[in-house]
């Protein structure tokens, strides 16, 4: 059953993202790089990550130590827009969490994507265990995580910034680029003090 459910899961990646962006997608997701490279050259590989990129399937991040900026998949998360059945993301996002996870807890890191939200979510949902203050033009959240947030909704903002359990921050701000818009902003544990107090003034300051 489990075999059948994550075909499913790949098929609907290939079906929604395109065939080639859909298989790069759950290559990278279980990082089989020597199937990457046996099968895409270069110039392809450059190709695709910019078109998963544009469908908000990947993001760009830099950290401190780095000259430039590098893909990373977007979590699996991103496809309840699709209208996928929870179970096949679910499975996804376990095989997300076991290779990827670990990014998340980086001193610091900037980041530039398509659609914020996946990303607040996937933080939400794996490093809040008590309480979170967010403030943001808007944001979808389950029922689950509801009751946990504090959350304050300003509609003239182009700007999210918020702080988990009092350890990690992260703003995103929205801008306007030649295909649409971005969104250009960090990520960063409480190890950076000097980013991670000013998020927390910011949000002081608010709350």
């Amino acid at each position: 059953m489990k075999e059948l459910k994550l075909k499913a899961a790949k098929h609907e990646l290939c079906e929604n993202l395109g065939y080639d962006e859909g298989k790069m997608y759950y290559l990278l997701l279980i990082k089989d790089e020597k199937e990457i490279d046996r099968e895409y050259s270069y110039s392809k590989k450059y190709r695709l990550f910019r078109s998963l990129f544009e469908q908000g399937a990947m993001v760009k991040i830099k950290y401190i130590e780095q000259d430039f900026f590098s893909y990373l998949l977007t979590p699996p998360n991103f496809m309840h827009k699709f209208k996928i059945e929870k179970e096949l993301i679910n499975i996804l996002e376990t095989l997300y969490i076991r290779n990827y996870l670990k990014i998340f807890n980086s001193t610091f890191f900037q980041i530039i994507l398509k659609d914020e939200q996946p990303i607040i979510i996937f933080l939400l949902e794996n490093f809040m265990k008590k309480e979170a203050r967010i403030i943001t033009d808007n944001l979808e959240l389950q029922e689950g995580l509801i009751k946990s947030i504090n959350l304050k909704c300003k509609k003239e903002t182009k700007r999210k910034i918020g702080i988990i359990d009092n350890n990690l921050v992260f703003e995103f701000s929205n801008i306007i680029c030649y295909n649409g818009h971005e969104h250009v902003g960090a990520i960063s544990s409480k190890e950076n003090r000097e980013y991670f107090l000013s998020i927390e003034k910011e949000l002081g300051t608010i709350y």
